[in-house]
């Protein structure tokens, strides 16, 4: 669904909506071209979306995804771990969702999207931004420049933010969750954000993060995961 700017309810049909909700591996030596691996296929057969990969303090690879409880299409479950009992972190006056931390200098910096559409709200679907000094919080909310607030173009989500490859500041990667195609803004300081053009990423691609790795670890995924041709 989106709204328009008569305030209208309509409905926006996708090509290939959610077509295969598994995990896909991309790789980019500048932060704003990325070359999908493996042919653009997934590298796991386990159904997942939004994934969150990082590597712990053990050395050992973690991955934190929706999903994942049921293969699509069958009954078998993986229980996965058992975790602390959830607390509010940050509760804004709108709905939100998708919320990526970083931690830079004192401050902790939580993007997040805004999920407020109605003909009472207009279309509000983008990444805003709040900042804490501890990571509980109480958490600021800045006012970004775009759409009274944001920091990115609606319709948009699953932000991950990186440090910028080709100079001093971060990127931003976003989804365009209504359009199928991905978005990336530059930023000096974590605040002030200007969209990137031109970006390429893989067709398709939904919400996902960023990790760096060293040239033996890429070597050795672009190895495992090489480009295939139909």
């Amino acid at each position: 669904m989106e709204i328009d700017a008569e305030g209208r309810a309509r409905q926006v049909p996708l090509p290939n909506p959610m077509k295969e909700e598994r995990l896909h591996f991309a790789f980019s030596t500048d932060g704003r071209h990325w070359q999908p691996l493996n042919g653009n296929r997934p590298v796991w057969d386990q159904w997942l979306r939004d994934p969150f990969l990082q590597r712990g303090t053990d050395g050992i690879w973690h991955l934190l995804a929706t999903g994942g409880e049921r293969r699509r299409g069958t009954n078998e479950t993986n229980l996965g771990p058992a975790f602390t009992p959830a607390k509010v972190l940050f509760a804004p006056p709108y709905s939100v969702i998708d919320g990526t931390l970083l931690e830079h200098g004192a401050t902790y910096y939580l993007f997040h999207k805004e999920e407020e559409f109605s003909a009472k709200t207009g279309e509000r679907r983008a990444i805003r931004l709040a900042t804490a000094d501890r990571l509980e919080g109480p958490y600021r909310i800045h006012e970004g420049p775009l759409n009274q607030s944001q920091i990115a173009p609606v319709i948009t989500g699953g932000p991950a933010v990186m440090p910028d490859p080709r100079k001093p500041g971060w990127l931003l990667l976003y989804d365009y969750c209504m359009s199928n195609r991905y978005g990336i803004s530059s930023s000096p300081d974590l605040i002030r954000w200007s969209i990137e053009e031109p970006v390429s990423l893989p067709p398709d691609a939904r919400h996902g993060s960023v990790v760096r790795l060293t040239v033996a670890e890429a070597a050795a995924l672009c190895s495992s995961f090489p480009e295939k041709k139909d």
